[in-house]
């Protein structure tokens, strides 16, 4: 332990005989002034408003055209593309909507659950080619 401390006393000494000033670093970020991210805020609070607002209006001109059996005859991607579009006509930015804005102005006009789901295969891995182990086959 006495070694340890005089070690450590050597090293200061060096350090400070070597880079004289002040022994303690300060870190580069400190001291710089903070970035005001309220104007980010307010914005991206207006963008999930207006997308709110432009997914009720374009469900709301679709319910007015359509019925719906219109819509039940549709093909999906005659619908995908029927709500995009509306949905880009009555964005003040004519924004694209995602997916799941897509999937959520489907189920507000009660069409159908748009999650397609499909009944996934057997995986190839799970059954051998040819006959099953011990099931027989000349080998």
């Amino acid at each position: 332990m006495k070694n340890m401390k005089l070690i450590m006393e050597n090293f200061r000494k060096t350090m400070n005989e070597a880079w004289p000033g002040s022994p303690e670093t300060k870190a580069p970020w400190t001291g710089k002034p903070q970035k005001d991210w309220s104007s980010e805020i307010e914005a991206n609070r207006d963008s999930r408003d207006a997308s709110k607002r432009a997914m009720n209006s374009a469900v709301k001109d679709i319910m007015r055209q359509y019925d719906e059996r219109e819509l039940h005859n549709m093909m999906y991607d005659e619908l995908e593309d029927l709500f995009v579009n509306r949905f880009s006509d009555n964005h003040p930015t004519e924004a694209l909507p995602d997916e799941d804005q897509v999937a959520d102005m489907m189920k507000a006009c009660g069409i159908f659950k748009p999650e397609e789901k499909d009944d996934p295969m057997a995986s190839d891995m799970e059954d051998p080619p040819g006959y099953m182990p011990g099931e027989g086959g000349n080998y």
